[in-house]
């Protein structure tokens, strides 16, 4: 006979009701990367251009994952994926050892991806897919980042304010349609900071002069508390009417950038994170040197 005493009983079931808390919970919309490397492109019609390599990637909430890897945080993923990616998605954050919860969608993103090498560019053609969240309330976290809020649902941000300290989210369209914009745009004072690289910030602007002083202007009229825009030419960090530069002097040539925004804003919530008291300045010079080595490393 096995005998718990009501002390036991109570302390288990406080336990129990206690919402599971992380350092990073990631949302949004998991993508599938079809990744064709090409060495130079001629795109001369009617003939067999050639590429290096081929390979499947799960991209954005994957670029973060694998880019925090060994990085000790305690991360959960709430996203949504299609049935035939199920698995692979599954098997991915096994192995990463992440906690998730996914969602079922009627298909997954997916993404057709070139990199020329050549120009250390790349284009991409995807075929997206909407996920609808539905949050769950137990889980808690420090810092929540969107993943792509470009092609999300719209989410309940009074909710999920009330699970995290932190809301980021980064985006994906460089030529969203004027329903995508205005939906953007109506988003933006929910976020504590916005990832964004020139290609989706210009539409933003109504393609206005691309200058610092219409960025401000942009934030303010906006209610942005922080906009990050990250290039491998620099970085502009801009909050509130003050800004922080960082010039990208050992800019790499020839290589493969896929990816490179992403593991820019998973060093800086990693940085923020582990150093609650540092200034936005430190964690961007911190993120910026990070993806200059990721990119050496992977290529």
């Amino acid at each position: 006979v096995i005998r718990v005493s009501f002390r036991m009983y109570f302390q288990w079931i406080l336990i129990m009701s206690i919402p599971n808390e992380h350092d990073l919970l990631l949302l949004g919309n998991l993508i599938i990367d079809e990744i064709y490397s090409i060495p130079e492109w001629e795109g001369e019609e009617g003939t067999s251009n050639l590429f290096n390599s081929h390979g499947t990637s799960i991209g954005g909430i994957g670029n973060i994952i694998r880019a925090l890897s060994g990085s000790q945080l305690e991360i959960f993923v709430e996203a949504s994926i299609g049935h035939n990616h199920r698995e692979m998605v599954k098997g991915f954050l096994s192995i990463q050892k992440v906690n998730s919860k996914l969602h079922h969608a009627a298909k997954s993103s997916e993404a057709l991806i070139l990199a020329n090498i050549q120009s250390s560019e790349r284009t991409s053609f995807v075929n997206w897919s909407i996920p609808r969240i539905t949050l769950s309330s137990d889980i808690k976290s420090k810092w929540v980042h969107i993943s792509y809020l470009d092609t999300s649902s719209p989410f309940d941000f009074e909710s999920l304010r009330k699970n995290a300290e932190i809301i980021s989210a980064d985006l994906c369209l460089s030529n969203p349609s004027r329903k995508q914009r205005d939906f953007i745009l109506s988003q933006l004072h929910n976020l504590d900071v916005l990832f964004v690289s020139k290609a989706e910030l210009r539409p933003l602007l109504m393609n206005s002069d691309f200058t610092i002083g219409n960025i401000i202007r942009f934030v303010n009229h906006h209610a942005l508390k922080t906009l990050i825009y990250h290039s491998k030419y620099q970085t502009i960090l801009v909050r509130g009417n003050g800004c922080h530069f960082i010039h990208n002097d050992d800019v790499l040539d020839q290589i493969n950038v896929l990816g490179a925004g992403d593991v820019f804003s998973a060093n800086f919530i990693w940085h923020q994170l582990i150093n609650p008291e540092s200034s936005m300045n430190k964690s961007i010079e911190f993120a910026n040197g990070q993806v200059l080595s990721y990119l050496i490393q992977s290529n």
